[in-house]
C-alpha cells in the first residue's frame, strides 16, 4: 500500500492499521520514506484501512478479492495534518551532525513525534495534527528548545533551532578563613531547575561542572554525610561578544 498526499508526494512515518468488519485489528505497518506500508496478508473480505499520525487522519474501505491479490493499492489522503522542516545549528551557526528532534504540544509535556538529525543538521517531521507545539533538539544529551510554533492543516512550517553556548563552571568551596573544603557535593541547575550535573570537591576544594548553558544557574553545596544543604549561590553564563 502506498500512502500519498492528495496533491502528490509520499506521506512517511504514518501508521496504517487494518480493521475487519468485527472491529478486530488485523495488523498495522508504518510507512517508509516513500509512503509505502509494506504487504498485508488478508483473506477475502472487506476491511477498513485506517491511517494514523498522532490521531486518525483518514479511513478507506477496501474489499479483498483474488483479482487484486498482490496488487499495490494507492491511498491518496486529503490530509488535515501539517509538517515541519528545519536545521539544527551549533551556537556558532554550523550545522550539528547527529542527534534527534522531538515535538510536544504546548498544553502537555508528552512527546508526540520525533525525527533524526542528518549529517547536514536537517530534520523533517510529517503528519502533525494542527495545534501549538515546541520542538526540542537533543544533541549529545544537550536539549535545546525551539520557539513555540503553530501547525496548520496541510501547511509546512520551517523551525530552525540554534543551540545555546555552553561553558564549564568551576567552583571553589572554602571556609571563612579561606581553607578549602574537600569532599562536599556541588549540584548545578539552571534558572528553570534543569539539572546540569554534580561532583564532589577535590582536595583543594575545587569542582568543575561542564556543559552549562548560557544564562542563569544555581550552585548548591551539600555536606557529604547527612546530605544537608549548606549554601546556594547564583551565577550567569554570558557568551563572549
Amino acid at each position: 500500500m502506498l500512502v500519498t498526499r492528495s496533491g502528490g508526494g509520499p506521506l512517511a512515518g504514518v501508521v496504517v492499521r487494518v480493521v475487519d468488519a468485527f472491529g478486530t485489528n488485523r495488523g498495522q505497518l508504518t510507512t517508509d520514506v516513500n509512503g509505502a506500508a509494506g504487504t498485508y496478508s488478508l483473506p477475502e473480505a472487506t476491511f477498513t484501512f485506517q491511517v494514523f499520525s498522532q490521531s486518525l487522519i483518514a479511513t478507506r474501505s477496501i474489499t479483498i478479492v483474488p483479482a487484486n491479490d498482490g496488487q499495490a493499492i494507492d491511498f491518496p489522503i486529503v490530509s488535515t495534518a501539517g509538517s515541519i522542516r528545519g536545521t539544527v545549528r551549533q551556537p556558532d551557526g554550523t550545522p550539528v551532525t547527529g542527534g534527534f528532534v522531538q515535538i510536544a504540544p504546548d498544553a502537555v509535556s508528552s512527546v508526540v513525534a520525533s525525527a533524526t538529525i542528518d549529517a547536514n543538521g536537517r530534520y523533517a517531521i510529517d503528519a502533525i495534527v494542527p495545534g501549538s507545539y515546541t520542538a526540542f533538539a537533543n544533541v549529545a544529551g544537550r536539549v535545546t528548545p525551539s520557539a513555540p510554533f503553530v501547525i496548520s492543516a496541510g501547511q509546512p512550517v520551517v523551525v530552525d533551532i540554534k543551540g545555546s553556548a555552553v561553558a564549564t563552571v568551576r567552583i571553589t568551596v572554602s571556609r571563612n578563613d579561606g581553607t578549602p573544603i574537600p569532599g562536599v557535593s556541588v549540584y548545578v541547575y539552571d534558572g528553570a531547575s534543569t539539572f546540569y550535573g554534580n561532583s564532589a570537591t577535590d582536595a583543594t576544594g575545587r569542582v568543575s561542572i561542564p556543559n552549562v548553558k548560557e544564562g542563569p544557574f544555581v550552585a548548591s553545596i551539600f555536606t557529604s554525610g547527612a546530605f544537608t544543604l549548606v549554601v546556594s549561590r547564583a551565577g550567569t553564563i554570558v557568551r563572549d561578544r
